[in-house]
């Protein structure tokens, strides 16, 4: 019997039992910073509480307490060093003074009582303001679930799942949306397949249990206490699995692949004998790689924009420049369609470019801002940045995790080592690409500078050739996700990228003056 296990922790929150929420910690056990993720799910949409923790309770800050609460009318129309006003409507209003703790109603005989403490004069509400003194003061229910340190305003039962299911010739993918920050295993023993979620979200109220296509049928879902469990069979179409969690959207998708899915001719490409060109002396065939694509969507911003489009656009845009300037350029992809990340790298190879261009946003699950290029590092990582990680999420056709080091297949050391020798030797090529891009990328956008970064991303290793990938903006970020749809800050980003090319030329041509020269005068073929 065929057993395959994961075992995830995709947000790493403390398990709180329900009836004793302030026995938070072991002792034993440091603090951190991620035990004190708490979050409240207002209307479907989540928002996360900033925390600490004082004598082992949770205080959660006034303002991001009230930054949920916003939707029930409940705001904070001023404050001193010593109280708040408080709104929740016209006809009421309340005081709330830190020494005391006591919410009181201005006029009227409406009195609260909290635990309030000053953290470099921010007050912080203590954890039973949401399980006490809200649910009276509103009027609604606010339950609390243990498991993922969330807390739900109204009936819970009202929280329901979210999906959409996509099928195309050689995969299909699940995605699955849930109103609240969770962590969740999956559990394969032959074909069928279990996926465990640590909170109970009601079924979707389609038709889920009838979905039925050529990967696989969801066969059962049922609640549990504390968790929801849901169990799908897979077909014999399916050779490869693999999932990916984008914390920004608490959107869990489910890849299952067919054997076609991955392009032979690109793995042979990737296999063949690695070479490094040190006479190479200028910049003339440019590959530009659209990241994502598809089904997969890459991040999405708050107002539905998906990385996938913005990427081919600028793409698109900066390949018209560059051919404008008299480059040969070759995209990976042209149209929206799913590209594996080692046929792109074969793709690259295939078409002999000098650099390799792979153009992404990013995300992050707290409020972030800029732009980075990131150019290979040959060394693996113990512990990996969200945005290493979704960008590395693919697997191969071999069934080995996208976050393993190079494209080392077994028993062919020898070719590993090639490989690795000519991309060290391309290093410091991509490393000069990197610093160009991301200098031009702040003198021209405007946006933070997040600096040059290495990384072991998947899609920049076997090329045979300097390779960046640069992350424009944050899609996260409400503010750069509304200037990535502009044209006129899409044109500053291609004209940034564009002559970072330029400049990274002009100096490479500089430093193979010599060798052109050599060449010229018939002393090098």
């Amino acid at each position: 019997m065929r057993r395959l296990m994961w075992t995830l922790l995709l947000t790493t929150t403390l398990l709180v039992q329900a009836q004793d929420p302030f026995a938070l910690l072991d002792p034993e056990e440091p603090v951190t910073e991620q035990m004190l993720d708490f979050s409240m799910i207002v209307n479907s949409r989540a928002y996360r509480f900033d925390t600490i923790l004082e004598e082992d309770v949770p205080y959660f800050s006034m303002q991001s307490v009230f930054r949920a609460l916003g939707p029930t009318g409940l705001t904070i129309t001023g404050q001193t060093a010593k109280q708040a006003s408080i709104q929740l409507s016209e006809e009421e209003q309340f005081t709330l003074d830190f020494a005391s703790g006591v919410l009181k109603q201005t006029e009227g005989d409406r009195v609260f009582s909290t635990g309030v403490i000053l953290v470099e004069k921010r007050p912080y509400l203590r954890f039973d303001f949401m399980t006490k003194v809200l649910p009276d003061l509103l009027g609604k229910e606010v339950s609390f679930d243990g498991g993922t340190n969330t807390f739900f305003l109204g009936q819970r039962e009202s929280v329901r799942l979210g999906y959409d299911i996509k099928v195309a010739e050689e995969y299909a993918v699940l995605p699955l949306l849930f109103p609240a920050r969770v962590r969740y295993r999956i559990e394969q023993i032959d074909t069928e397949l279990t996926l465990t979620i640590n909170s109970q979200f009601q079924q979707p109220m389609e038709d889920f249990l009838l979905e039925e296509n050529p990967f696989f049928t969801i066969t059962g879902y049922r609640m549990e206490p504390s968790r929801t469990v849901i169990t799908l069979t897979v077909t014999d179409r399916v050779n490869a699995l693999n999932d990916s969690f984008d914390k920004n959207f608490n959107r869990l998708r489910l890849y299952f692949y067919s054997p076609e899915y991955h392009n032979p001719g690109a793995e042979a490409v990737n296999q063949a004998l690695p070479m490094y060109r040190p006479d190479v002396t200028t910049v003339k065939k440019i590959i530009i790689d659209p990241g994502h694509g598809g089904e997969d969507e890459g991040a999405i911003g708050s107002k539905g924009i998906m990385e996938k489009d913005i990427t081919l656009t600028i793409s698109y845009k900066l390949a018209a420049e560059l051919k404008r300037r008299g480059y040969e350029v070759v995209l990976t992809r042209y149209t929206d369609v799913h590209v594996p990340l080692v046929d792109r790298t074969g793709i690259a190879n295939t078409n002999q470019g000098d650099i390799f261009v792979s153009i992404h946003v990013n995300a992050s699950v707290r409020k972030a801002s800029g732009a980075e290029t990131y150019y290979l590092s040959l060394k693996g990582a113990e512990t990996v940045s969200d945005t290493i990680a979704f960008e590395n999420r693919e697997i191969s056709q071999s069934g080995a995790s996208a976050t393993d080091t190079g494209n080392k297949q077994e028993g062919n050391d020898l070719l590993f080592i090639l490989w690795d020798m000519a991309q060290a030797e391309y290093l410091k090529d991509s490393a000069l690409l990197a610093e160009e891009i991301q200098k031009s990328m702040n003198l021209m956008t405007g946006i933070r500078d997040r600096g040059v970064k290495q990384a072991n991303l998947v899609v920049l290793r076997g090329l045979n050739m300097p390779g960046v990938l640069v992350e424009v903006a944050f899609i996260s970020n409400p503010s750069e996700e509304a200037r990535l749809t502009q044209d006129s800050f899409q044109d500053r980003t291609t004209q940034a990228l564009a002559d970072s090319i330029d400049s990274y030329k002009a100096g490479l041509e500089r430093r193979m003056a010599p060798v052109s020269r050599e060449r010229e005068e018939g002393r090098l073929p």
